[in-house]
């Protein structure tokens, strides 16, 4: 896939007009506004280290961080992979946090996102200012000079398993991928991923195809590491002997298990939160749970760097991990009292993948995605 790998400034000057402006125009149109009072306080039980220490690598406080952003004009332009909804409520919430600033939120399909910003940061285009995109697009805003390191101090409010230590991706919100099976084919989920390889499971199980670098990328993608590449390998071959139905999207997979097609999908929590009352399909946690990530990511080209930090650390306050979780999707916060939680939906003593276990898959993606799609052709 073209947009996946390292472009070249040949190859993009030549669609470059085309996209960024085209793109752009509907960037501007401007973000949803809510009157507040008052502006978003540092967050509580964290150092807040003044704008000196920033030089020296540290952490920007947000009282400094709120300073700079009115100085710049307080002028944010921020591209997610998500949701409408998920704009509308970030932007209402850091507005009533910070009236003064202008937040325009821009929800991109995730295939168009590598080709658009790479292509505006090639260009010299305008750009965003802050980027939300999984890990599995992290390689690909590195290898183009995308994005650039910035410490927060509101990282120090996330579990330390979900940080990137690089300091480039901070984590904003977050879904579980699990086996989700039918409750009325009297289905028994293994505890080992690898029972999955077996001929026993041969025409049973749907997921999306990898080529999407979505959910099923990430999920298959976390065992190589924990098994070692000749046991992944040998997997994935039984896997693909096996005949997974390949859906578009991790929905469809989990719309094939409610319907019955197939007995088991491997897709997020948020399908099956979102399901209508009685829908025959529940998540299973007999298998580690894999996070599927959502990071913020500060652009290199960013008009308003100082504003954008502010927005990135309002991200990680109970605010804004509460204005993520009223639409369904799960704040890394652990304190947030959502139904999305995952103190909600875990069961005791499971514990989901950590950061450090996909940080392979997320620095190396290119040769993932060319592995997976030679054993599950999209």
């Amino acid at each position: 896939m073209a947009e996946e790998r390292g472009l070249k400034r040949r190859d993009l000057l030549k669609m470059g007009a085309a996209i960024a402006g085209g793109s752009l125009l509907a960037a501007c149109g401007g973000g949803a506004v809510a009157p507040a009072a008052s502006s978003a306080p540092a967050a509580s039980g964290s150092a807040a280290p003044s704008a000196a220490a920033s030089a020296a690598g540290g952490a920007e406080s947000i009282a400094s961080l709120e300073a700079a952003a009115k100085a710049e004009g307080g002028q944010i332009l921020w591209y997610n992979a998500g949701n409408p909804q998920l704009v509308k409520s970030v932007t209402d919430g850091f507005q009533k946090a910070y009236p003064w600033a202008k937040l325009t939120g821009v929800p991109l399909v995730f295939s168009d996102m590598p080709t658009k910003i790479v292509t505006e940061t090639v260009t010299g285009a305008p750009t965003a200012d802050v980027i939300w995109s999984p890990p599995t697009l992290r390689q690909t805003w590195l290898k183009n000079n995308v994005v650039v390191k910035v410490k927060l101090v509101n990282d120090s409010l996330m579990p330390p398993t979900t940080l990137d230590t690089d300091e480039y991706a901070h984590p904003v919100w977050q879904l579980l991928i699990v086996p989700q099976y039918n409750t009325k084919l009297g289905v028994k989920v293994p505890s080992d991923p690898y029972v999955f390889a077996d001929p026993a499971w041969k025409g049973k199980l749907a997921f999306d195809r990898v080529q999407n670098l979505g959910q099923s990328t990430t999920w298959l993608s976390v065992w190589r590491k924990k098994w070692g590449d000749s046991k992944w390998q040998t997997w994935l071959d039984g896997l693909s002997k096996n005949g997974v139905l390949l859906t578009p999207n991790a929905g469809a997979a989990h719309d094939a298990v409610q319907s019955g097609e197939r007995e088991i999908a491997i897709a997020s929590s948020n399908y099956v939160l979102a399901q209508a009352k009685g829908a025959p399909v529940a998540m299973s946690f007999a298998i580690e749970p894999v996070p599927f990530f959502n990071h913020s990511y500060l652009t290199r080209r960013a008009k308003s760097p100082k504003s954008a930090q502010l927005f990135m650390n309002w991200s990680s306050s109970k605010d804004g991990q509460t204005a993520i979780a009223a639409v369904g999707l799960s704040p890394i916060m652990l304190t947030i009292d959502a139904p999305s939680s995952l103190g909600k939906m875990l069961p005791s003593g499971v514990e989901p993948a950590t950061a450090a276990d996909l940080a392979d898959f997320s620095n190396n993606t290119d040769s993932y995605e060319k592995i997976l799609s030679a054993k599950f052709p999209g």
